[in-house]
């Protein structure tokens, strides 16, 4: 008996020890009261507290843990209050923040204030803005999407554990705020998207002292080439976005030269033309974003067919002429590959049948004539997306061929590609989610048996094709949107459509030759929100049952 009783002394010594680790221990009651005097402040000044739905699980009851309340997390082991995150509010006007009603979260590491509408802080504290130097643990602040100014700068900036800040979609402006930023060196992601920052600053050797910022957004706001001897001088920068600028001219690899570390380049939505630099000094580049930068000329690529470690290129909308080079093949580690809306030519070259890595190709609306064949894709396993369509009626895509696949495909989409058959390769896919088979010359019998070997197919797109019949699968399938419309189907509505497909949200059969009156097991389609039957020759009423089902999603 006394070894038992040791045993049982010993097992809630472990239970104990276990609670201990696995987070037992409830929020500490000071921090639960700073929490609801937080949410009586939040209550008056938002529209919603009329209808009591503001932070309705942070509540007075007390045994309820506010650890659990959602919005909130805790150190498992102290208890203490180390993530606040506030969202689906709403207020009467662009409020001040009382960051006084903080200042109890001594221990907080995360705090997300985005989509709230602050316009600015309000601090009684007697020392003002540097209160906020009392969330001295403070380690990410997302301020995303409020109505912030340059005025909150000097809060900002006495944060000075901070490693990550958001202040993406708000109302700041002028040229980089690093001045005002200046003792956020340890910073390792600054996120200034959506603003209206316009340039760099003088002495911009001042980036320096951002050691470890890693990642820097400043997408979407009104910056020139002016920028780039500041940002050169990051030289610990991994991903640098600057998309959707104002920037002209040639590509800046020049300025950028010194970013040695960069793993991410996005340049996308710009005004650059010429070549593609030479990127041979940023050696660990692994994503590349240059499309939609309209060029004045040709581009030529094959200076990419040198980045060996590149994982994503994107070269979209640009004016790339040409066949596909050979020398793509060499770029084993490709996962993403977009040459979408160009001015392509010519053939896949066999080289791609060596991009074993590529689960993303997109070759939509580019100048491609001639037989066109997927033969180089066998081989690649991992490939999960494929997208072709030409601008021209002259070209051919191969239908019938005698090699079976080694990938699934999840999305394909083959529009404009002069499809007079199926492609027989889409017979051994069975992991389809998206399909677009539209503008081709196919007809006979619409193609359910891509539902028969697809059960989570969700998206069927069949349109300005030849089709003349529709015969529904005996299975139930969970497709969410169809559409045949302008194409040659004729005789009845199908008859059982509402119950194969119940739970379609968009259907269009619009433009065909159906006739007689629609099935009643439409009236089971419970989620329908889009429904185009026009330019067709039914007749008869609508039946009750599927204009109460209608109107209930309006």
């Amino acid at each position: 008996m006394e070894w038992k009783l040791i045993l049982g002394h010993y097992l809630i010594l472990v239970i104990l020890l276990l609670g201990q680790l696995h987070g037992c221990k409830s929020c500490i009651e000071k921090e639960r009261k700073a929490l609801l005097e937080l949410k009586n402040y939040m209550i008056s000044r938002s529209v919603e507290s009329v209808f009591g739905s503001v932070l309705p699980t942070w509540n007075n009851n007390t045994k309820s843990d506010c650890c659990g309340w959602k919005g909130i997390k805790c150190n498992h082991t102290s208890g203490r209050v180390i993530g606040l995150f506030f969202a689906d509010m709403y207020f009467n006007e662009s409020p001040l923040l009382n960051l006084s009603l903080l200042h109890p979260f001594e221990e907080v590491r995360s705090l997300n204030l985005s989509g709230l509408g602050y316009n600015g802080f309000f601090d009684d504290h007697i020392e003002g803005y540097k209160s906020l130097r009392r969330l001295r643990n403070l380690e990410i602040l997302d301020l995303s999407s409020n109505s912030f100014n340059n005025t909150i700068f000097p809060f900002l900036n006495t944060a000075t554990s901070l490693t990550s800040l958001f202040l993406r979609w708000n109302f700041m402006g002028g040229a980089f705020p690093i001045k005002e930023l200046k003792d956020l060196t340890n910073l390792e992601l600054l996120d200034l998207r959506g603003n209206s920052f316009n340039s760099g600053v003088p002495g911009y050797k001042s980036l320096k002292r951002f050691k470890n910022l890693e990642i820097l957004d400043l997408s979407s706001n009104r910056i020139n080439q002016s920028i780039f001897p500041f940002l050169n001088t990051a030289t610990s920068l991994k991903s640098l976005l600057l998309g959707w600028n104002f920037m002209y001219g040639a590509f800046p690899i020049i300025e950028l030269k010194n970013l040695a570390n960069l793993e991410l380049l996005d340049l996308i939505g710009n005004g650059f033309n010429g070549s593609i630099p030479d990127l041979k000094n940023l050696t660990n580049l692994e994503a590349l974003g240059l499309a939609e930068n309209n060029p004045n000329g040709p581009i030529p690529i094959e200076v990419i067919c040198e980045m060996k470690n590149l994982r994503e290129l994107d070269l979209r909308a640009n004016y790339v002429v040409g066949q596909l080079p050979h020398c793509l093949g060499s770029l084993k580690m490709l996962k993403v590959l977009d040459l979408s809306s160009n001015q392509l030519s010519g053939n896949l070259p066999s080289s791609f049948s060596s991009l074993e890595s590529l689960e993303y190709l997109s070759l939509l609306d580019n100048n491609f004539t001639g037989l066109f064949s997927l033969n180089p894709l066998t081989n690649l396993t991992k490939l999960k997306v494929f997208k072709l369509s030409s601008t021209t009626d002259m070209v051919q895509v191969e239908t019938d061929s005698n090699w079976q696949p080694k990938f699934q495909l999840s999305v394909v989409i083959l529009r404009f590609c002069n499809l007079e058959k199926i492609p027989s390769f889409l017979v051994y896919q069975n992991n389809l989610r998206l399909v677009d088979l539209s503008s081709n010359r196919l007809s006979g019998y619409i193609p359910t048996w891509l539902l028969v070997n697809n059960p989570e197919l969700e998206v069927l797109q069949l349109r300005n094709n030849s089709f003349t019949f529709f015969q529904m699968p005996t299975i139930v399938h969970n497709l969410l949107v169809l559409d045949f419309s302008a194409n040659n189907i004729g005789g009845l509505f199908p008859d059982n459509i509402g119950r194969q497909l119940p739970n379609l949200l968009h259907m269009n059969g619009s433009n065909n030759r159906f006739q007689g009156h629609l099935s009643s097991s439409m009236g089971e389609m419970k989620n329908l929100t889009f429904l185009d039957l026009s330019y067709n020759n039914l007749s008869g009423l609508l039946f009750t049952r599927i204009s109460k089902a209608l109107s209930q999603q309006i």
